[in-house]
């Protein structure tokens, strides 16, 4: 999340909201006495019809210090009432100190819904509370009822400034949230599961990985979602640490019943660039011995147009599939040459023999019994991969 570019009213824009949302820390601290508290739960148990009437009566004073009260509700008091109250005497200052307090405690879902009442009935007010911000009344009532409110902000975020390579904190200040803020923490924590390419194109494997292993399953979820929708397949060449961990911890290979049942609720493009993305890996484990492997480096740049890939340890190799067609490599330091077959010849005559046999058996039998069935057999010299670049193209397999 490196920042290449700064606006130049930035900071000034950033100081007016500083200015005019204080972080929760700097609004002013009404003393919450005993007395004060005695006050706030005889309010909770009024009778219903009892409560507009006392909502009147009630000092302006008062109305502030139970607007300090209702976000943390210290007391575990019911807050139909209390909010109720302040909802009917809401002035701009009580409004500004409710939704400076809210990002603090958001997941107070009756605030949340009281800050919903405020914008939906009192939309001139609340104008005046984000005049300086990018923030609209319609995105707020979007806020307030979400099951998920840090991304539901996150990803309005990501809406401003698209061509703006400025830092995530400054876009959130953009919109009146404090960065400091537990929202604004949890946005910036949950960043990955709303980024668009290039904010994952700037997080290295290395540093992406600790960030997943603090998510949520839910937000695992939306993560997978969002970069499977951002990113290219060759980009998923650079997390390979990133992707072998929730395989092993989330999903599993492609085609388990845990791989089935994850991927519920994902597009059918989303789940294909998973499972190349599972292909990345798999190729790499193969040839893992050695970062600079040949055929590592050159299936590597294919992976795109693969269907699946998988390994057989019998016999110590590795299957990539296309469309029409199946690539026998072997994993093992003598190598052996490379077998390319129509993927239904290989299906009906040759896959059996793979867990049949070890890796010197398959190799002899593959050169000597079963060569027919091969459309190529290319031997791993000088120059091989230009022979076999050109055979994938030649015969549309790539």
């Amino acid at each position: 999340m490196k920042t290449s570019y700064k606006p130049s009213k930035l900071p000034a824009i950033a100081a007016q909201v500083r200015k005019e949302h204080p972080t929760s820390s700097e609004i002013k601290n009404y003393q919450l006495d005993n007395s004060f508290l005695d006050e706030v739960r005889q309010w909770a148990k009024l009778p219903k019809e009892d409560v507009d009437g006392e909502a009147i009566t009630i000092p302006i004073r008062k109305v502030r210090l139970l607007a300090n009260y209702v976000p943390a509700n210290s007391l575990h008091l019911p807050l139909l009432n209390l909010t109720r109250i302040l909802f009917l005497r809401a002035n701009e200052e009580i409004a500004r100190s409710l939704f400076i307090l809210w990002q603090d405690y958001f997941t107070n879902q009756d605030l949340c819904y009281l800050l919903y009442r405020i914008v939906q009935d009192k939309p001139e007010l609340v104008k005046k509370i984000v005049s300086n911000t990018k923030l609209e009344n319609t995105t707020m009532m979007q806020w307030f009822p979400s099951k998920n409110i840090p991304y539901a902000v996150g990803r309005e975020c990501m809406r401003w400034q698209k061509s703006d390579r400025i830092r995530f904190s400054d876009r959130l200040m953009t919109l009146g949230i404090m960065p400091s803020t537990r929202l604004g923490q949890r946005c910036i924590q949950e960043y990955l599961t709303f980024c668009d390419r290039t904010g994952y194109l700037e997080i290295s494997d290395r540093d992406m990985l600790p960030a997943l292993k603090k998510y949520s399953p839910d937000s695992i979820k939306l993560f997978l979602k969002n970069i499977l929708t951002e990113l290219k397949v060759e980009d998923f060449q650079r997390y390979y640490q990133c992707g072998s961990y929730l395989r092993n911890i989330y999903t599993s290979d492609a085609g388990t019943l845990k791989y089935k049942n994850f991927f519920s609720g994902f597009t059918p493009e989303q789940e294909l660039k998973y499972h190349r993305w599972l292909n990345y890996i798999l190729i790499r484990e193969s040839f893992s011995k050695n970062s600079n492997d040949e055929r590592l480096q050159f299936w590597s740049q294919y992976v795109p147009y693969s269907t699946d890939a998988y390994r057989v340890s019998a016999s110590e190799c590795l299957v990539i599939e296309f469309e029409m067609y199946s690539i026998i490599e072997f994993t093992t330091k003598t190598m052996g040459p490379l077998y390319i077959y129509r993927k239904d010849i290989f299906e009906k005559f040759v896959k059996k023999y793979l867990k049949r046999m070890n890796n010197t058996e398959l190799r002899h039998s593959l050169y000597n019994e079963l060569l027919q069935y091969a459309t190529e057999r290319i031997i791993h010299h000088d120059n091989w991969q230009y022979k076999t670049s050109r055979y994938l193209m030649a015969h549309s397999i790539i």
